[in-house]
């Protein structure tokens, strides 16, 4: 971060001056311990996403093997190590290997980068601007989903922002060796979290920057050639020690397959090169609202960028946004870096508005008015299913088949948890009002205040009481515990077709009986599976059925437990559960 602001844009409130506040620092920490922390593992892990990370996380809990964890003991993990070791060192501080051991690094992580940008926002241009930008990176969905969740992408993330904004510390302070060492060890450490795209992004916005101020000659002066070599010994030093251990099957593996291929869409998700338009404004809701006002802000102060500390973090959003719309193989989640980049121009610009030094306020009131009227119309939804009417089937025709399948079981987790649903009503309606209040008198600190009392109370509500509920019907979990109560923890079980991951994940954290392969297992055991297994198995004389399924999930993802006796002639030809063979993220 720079040393000293801009004083034109901190000159018309004393209040605002560049500075941090311990103050603010405290609120942050109780905003993200409300929003990352809380509940944090009350939710089970029923995708793709957490439970494949959990498997390598876990070869590392049970093996000790650092170097090249393997998912689930067999399979090479598709990402470098960084959040793994950060997951496995939770999980042996605790003593615990769990949802919540799992996800700390994310949450923790999540923490750090919203810190760092209200330092960043705070030092540029006042406390106001900070704020306003690390509560716009807490509350922006794409974030809070990323830190809440077992995934590489916020370690990724937060080593990426550490190393956009070094170099630009690097930069403004123009000096320093260690700088310049903590810079590639930065770069290197964001390599180690994803693949070279951890290093690629920073250098490619920094050099974005430089071209744009036609400042080559600075590259002269951060130790290039001692610092390049550092950072390619702090991720390397890995990729060697991985491939003397893995060889063919590691090159293959990370090298070929998620290096190389994955930009050009070879593990999937190939979509056109506007995806992230829509993404974004998803993304970033409700604060997407704002982001006309803030184009033309930009617009305006097009000559001043530079002279206003706008120019690199606009260079640092651009680099991200067009590098990944480049790419053919994109995922929401891809363009997490840019958020933070997105948070300093908007509390950057908010600082402006409420300073009444922004023209065009039109346009902001009309956003903010959008936004009040998008929560009263949450509000209504929400109250219309407490009084009977299922507004979910509204949407219904709108929705991919899969979404389509879970409705039914969406609208009985809001009828179980009414009060949460009420919560959630009144915390839409009442900051709303108060918006549209707000707006109209162009109290903008208040219609900030507002919204995001509506974000943090949503995300709070959604994190411990609905989603949870959801997971819990989703998850294999609770299903395997009452399994587990059944059969014993000691008797065979084979896990076949049944949930790909997570089954796998759980199998190994609540049995401590050895694993069975489904192809070589021979009766007596017990089957955990599908319900479409149970019904292609049912008429098979010695196979009976000990623990039916939960009807309100989806008939294609519930789970049933099965008794195969001796003699039973069951013939399970594939091992591999369809979840479990890729690594799809869908």
């Amino acid at each position: 971060m720079p040393e000293a602001a801009s004083p034109s844009i901190n000159a018309a409130a004393a209040p605002n001056s560049p500075g941090c506040h311990a103050a603010d620092i405290a609120l942050l920490l109780g905003l993200c311990f409300a929003l990352f922390f809380w509940g944090l593992g009350s939710v089970p892990l029923y995708n793709k996403g957490e439970p494949r990370e959990g498997l390598v996380v876990w070869d590392i809990w049970s093996t000790g093997n650092w170097i090249l964890p393997l998912r689930g003991g067999v399979d090479i993990p598709s990402k470098p190590p960084m959040f793994h070791w950060l997951a496995a060192l939770a999980a042996v501080a605790s003593g615990l290997l769990n949802e919540f051991t799992l996800r700390f690094p994310s949450a923790l992580l999540g923490t750090a980068g919203v810190l760092l940008i209200y330092l960043t926002g705070a030092v540029l241009w006042g406390r106001v601007a900070g704020l306003v930008s690390a509560i716009v990176l807490a509350t922006s969905f794409e974030w809070w989903r990323a830190a809440t969740t077992a995934r590489v992408d916020m370690t990724l993330t937060f080593f990426m922002l550490a190393s956009f904004l070094c170099f630009y510390y690097l930069y403004q302070s123009r000096r320093g060796l260690l700088k310049s060492l903590l810079m590639a060890t930065l770069l290197g450490l964001a390599t180690l979290a994803k693949g070279p795209v951890g290093a690629i992004l920073p250098c490619m916005a920094g050099l974005a920057f430089l071209a744009c101020k036609r400042d080559f000659a600075f590259l002269k002066k951060i130790h290039l050639p001692i610092a390049v070599p550092v950072g390619i010994a702090v991720a390397a030093t890995w990729y060697v020690l991985a491939l003397w251990q893995g060889g063919e099957k590691f090159f293959s593996r990370q090298i070929v397959h998620e290096i190389l291929m994955t930009p050009l869409g070879g593990a999937g998700h190939n979509q056109p090169f506007y995806y992230y338009v829509p993404k974004l404004l998803a993304g970033l809701a409700p604060w997407s609202l704002f982001l006309p006002s803030l184009a033309i802000f930009l617009y305006q102060q097009r000559r001043r960028l530079d002279e206003e500390k706008l120019l690199y973090p606009l260079i640092w959003f651009a680099a991200v946004f067009v590098a990944a719309s480049l790419s053919i193989g994109k995922r929401p989640v891809y363009i997490l870096p840019l958020y933070p980049a997105v948070a300093l121009l908007l509390g950057a610009w908010w600082q402006k508005l409420s300073q009444g030094s922004a023209s065009r306020p039109g346009v902001a009131q009309a956003a903010a008015g959008l936004a009040a009227v998008a929560f009263l119309l949450l509000a209504a939804a929400l109250a219309a299913q407490l009084a009977g009417w299922n507004s979910l089937d509204s949407i219904g025709g709108r929705l991919d088949r899969r979404s389509r399948d879970l409705l039914p079981l969406f609208s009985q987790v809001l009828d179980v948890n009414r009060p949460a649903v009420t919560a959630l009503a009144t915390l839409s309606a009442l900051p709303a009002l108060f918006t549209l209040v707000a707006f109209r008198r162009a109290a903008w600190r208040g219609c900030f205040v507002a919204l995001a009392t509506v974000m943090v109370g949503f995300y709070f509500l959604l994190q411990t009481t609905v989603h949870p509920a959801l997971a819990d019907k989703l998850a294999p979990k609770s299903y395997m515990l009452r399994a587990k109560e059944r059969i014993g923890e000691q008797a065979p079980l084979v896990i076949y077709r049944a949930g790909g991951f997570s089954s796998g994940l759980y199998r190994r954290l609540l049995f401590n009986a050895p694993e069975v392969d489904a192809a070589a297992a021979k009766p007596p055991f017990f089957l955990l599976t599908r319900e479409a297994e149970w019904q292609r198995l049912r008429e098979i004389a010695g196979v009976t059925l000990v623990e039916p399924g939960d009807p309100i999930v989806p008939a294609k993802l519930r789970l049933v437990l099965i008794a195969v006796g001796e003699g039973a002639r069951v013939e399970l030809k594939d091992s591999k559960d369809e979840d479990s063979s890729s690594d799809s993220d869908e």
